[in-house]
């Protein structure tokens, strides 16, 4: 088994996230610190490594299944633990919130749900799509003292293009219906 320190505020922060995870399952959301301090490309193997784990990797990815079919009480409880932290002042009087649905860039022929999607920021290379995965995302706009209003990201879902969602292949994998990307958005305020 591995071992992991929690320490100090980040562990106390971590038991509040878990709560709404089976008992069972609760001790398995410490290795997402990793996803904070992986370095280099983020994918599970290098999260398990920042985490500490090596012998039972196997059993983190049952933690990722867990807490996916759980993302919308944990997010629920990150949102109330992010009013709880933040200082008052920095909230203002109403709580605002943005929704994004900017593509995110992935490589490789097999990636799950991934397609073609018009690029909004080509950069210098100035190609006018990409490969990868949009995702529709709710944040909550807070004013930073040094950085002005940013984004704290509170819950996102996936959005698969209809062509991509037709295939045979998809049918098979994800039993679930075709939404747009406003239908998205609608379930996640």
């Amino acid at each position: 088994m591995a071992s992991w320190d929690r320490v100090g505020e980040l562990g106390s922060w971590i038991e509040y996230l878990s709560q709404d995870l089976d008992r069972r399952n609760r001790w398995r959301l410490a290795p997402l610190l990793g996803v904070l301090w992986a370095t280099c490309r983020r994918t599970v193997a290098r999260w398990n490594t920042a985490a500490g784990v090596s012998d039972d990797w196997q059993r983190y990815y049952e933690l990722l299944w867990s807490v996916g079919r759980k993302a919308g009480s944990i997010s629920r409880q990150l949102l109330r633990l992010a009013i709880r932290v933040i200082p008052a002042e920095h909230l203002g009087q109403f709580i605002c919130v943005a929704l994004d649905d900017t593509p995110t860039a992935r490589y490789g022929p097999k990636v799950e749900g991934a397609d073609i999607h018009r690029d909004p920021t080509p950069g210098p290379s100035g190609h006018q799509h990409l490969y990868g995965h949009v995702w529709v995302m709710l944040s909550w706009v807070i004013r930073h003292p040094q950085f002005g209003a940013i984004g704290l990201p509170i819950r996102s879902l996936l959005y698969i293009r209809r062509k991509t969602f037709d295939t045979p292949v998809m049918r098979l994998l994800r039993p679930w219906a075709f939404r747009t990307k406003l239908e998205l958005a609608a379930e996640l305020v």
